[in-house]
């Protein structure tokens, strides 16, 4: 398991349920918190995080291993508790990734 340091804040990769990024900020969601982050952008993100973690949105990094389900008719993806929009841009990549196509 590895810890990284998001913020300020240490941070065990498989507590990590999704990543926002908005306007201001970048936000890591995880089971219990969230960890604000001011200065790194989605793509920095993704270069520094395993494979299992994937963009599903311009604003929306998902960790694949709490991935729950996947709506195809409202392109809605359950992430633990959370409900994640899917970017038509990277809808066959999530497709095949999760092994829907």
């Amino acid at each position: 398991i590895t810890t990284r340091l998001v913020g300020s804040e240490m941070c065990k990769e498989t507590d990590i349920d999704y990543i926002e990024s908005t306007s201001k900020e970048t936000v890591v969601y995880t089971h219990d918190a969230n960890i604000k982050l001011t200065n790194m952008t989605i793509n920095e993100l993704l270069d520094i995080f395993p494979d299992n973690f994937i963009q599903c949105h311009r604003k929306y990094i998902v960790n694949l291993h709490h991935f729950y389900s996947y709506d195809k008719s409202t392109f809605i993806i359950q992430v633990g508790k959370h409900s994640i929009p899917l970017g038509r841009k990277h809808k066959k990549d999530i497709e095949k990734r999760l092994h829907l196509i």
